[in-house]
């Protein structure tokens, strides 16, 4: 590889992540995507696998040594604020220039909440750095009704949530990729920058089931649950603590209608509208049948 002309991807087998390596090899950008399992990759132009482990400072090294910019994305667990702040140190000692780090809209270092914390406090770490940076500060993700909403539509064409009639800007992951990818091509137009991205639309469960209704041809209702029998559901199925407060706190947040914001930042990144609700149940209707 040549000096410095590569853009290192984090999360590279994730939704986010894989989706900026496909637009960056589109884009004819050479990229290095990082993944811990290597059976786990596809081969794409311009894009060279690297296998290393983010909580295994040691393994990262090699995987930055041409890197001007990195886009750093990982799994949200227990070790996320050690592994990514291990990428940031050993991007700095790498000569890395510019990161570009997907975060939460909730992210405070300060916070009681892991999830709203641990974002806070990476983002603490990237600006004490020196290092360039821009965070991405998403509102909710589209992608998350592909799981328990998608299985609970197939199975019994119900939703059950705890989030009353409150709205949420929710997201596409397809258009947070192409921000960063855009970001990851012209990274000074973007130093220092904090965008909070959302939907162009507010929309609730109610509104959502009316939309699986139309798509599905078939009778789709929203069920309305307590915290209460939501988090029992929860730890019925295992989830860690943490996982359960933060759920509940974005639930509550959507409750009391403080998620239904609109920010300008998304449409202004991709030079077009983000995609509705409405274009994303018709492109995954197999996931809701």
């Amino acid at each position: 590889m040549e000096s410095k002309q590569y853009i290192t991807v984090f999360g590279a087998t994730g939704r986010v992540g894989g989706a900026v390596l496909r637009l960056l090899s589109q884009a004819q950008m050479p990229a290095v995507a990082v993944t811990r399992n290597l059976d786990k990759t596809t081969e794409m132009p311009g894009v060279q696998w690297m296998a290393a482990e983010m909580a295994a400072r040691d393994t990262l090294y090699r995987t930055m040594e041409n890197s001007s910019t990195v886009f750093l994305a990982s799994a949200t667990d227990e070790q996320m604020v050690e592994a990514q702040c291990n990428v940031i140190e050993v991007a700095r000692e790498q000569g890395v220039q510019h990161i570009v780090k997907l975060s939460s809209a909730m992210a405070d270092p300060d916070a009681s909440l892991f999830i709203a914390r641990a974002h806070g406090q990476i983002e603490e770490q990237l600006r004490s750095s020196g290092l360039a940076g821009t965070l991405l500060r998403p509102n909710g993700f589209m992608q998350n009704w592909l799981l328990g909403v998608a299985h609970t539509v197939k199975t019994q064409r119900k939703i059950f949530e705890p989030t009353g009639d409150g709205k949420r800007t929710y997201i596409d992951m397809l258009d947070i990729a192409e921000a960063a990818s855009k970001i990851l091509m012209k990274p000074s137009q973007h130093k220092g920058q904090a965008y909070l991205l959302s939907g162009g639309e507010a929309i609730n469960y109610y509104e959502l089931a009316a939309l699986l209704s139309t798509v599905l041809q078939e009778d789709v209702v929203y069920v309305p649950v307590s915290e209460e029998a939501a988090r029992l559901q929860m730890e019925q199925r295992g989830l860690p603590s943490w996982a359960i407060e933060t759920f509940l706190a974005y639930a509550a947040e959507q409750r009391q209608h403080q998620a239904g914001w609109i920010s300008p930042d998304l449409p202004v990144l991709l030079g077009r509208p983000p995609r509705t609700a409405a274009s994303f149940i018709s492109a995954h209707k197999y996931a809701f049948q």
